[in-house]
């Protein structure tokens, strides 16, 4: 994901999180997917596999996926930190992502 932030004539790049394309990363990672919101638990299948956990929560579920590898760019130093985290999906009853959320993260690598 990349955002584009404007100072004056001044144009500052941020990058929050690095787009990946999802599929298997090294050792097994997931690799970190953007605009999870309204996706479907099917198409995340496709790059994710099986959820960890898939757990009935009202009329949706709750699923759980592990190893998924994050990369977060400081915008000021170029300093790159990959992150291998938890992601917690809230699913709709047709099986939507309504929210998600990292959880667990550990530091991977640091450095430029």
């Amino acid at each position: 994901m990349m955002r584009i932030l404007a100072f004056g004539p001044l144009l500052t790049f941020f990058m929050a999180c690095s787009t990946m394309s999802g599929g298997s990363g090294p050792d097994g990672e997931r690799l970190e997917m953007t605009g999870l919101e309204e996706m479907s638990l099917e198409y995340i299948k496709t790059k994710w596999g099986e959820p960890e956990t898939n757990i009935p929560k009202g009329e949706g579920r709750v699923v759980h996926y592990k190893n998924i590898r994050s990369q977060d760019e400081d915008p000021v130093t170029g300093k790159v930190t990959v992150k291998s985290c938890e992601v917690r999906l809230d699913l709709t009853k047709e099986l939507l992502v309504k929210t998600w959320e990292y959880e667990n993260c550990k530091v991977v690598t640091s450095g430029k």
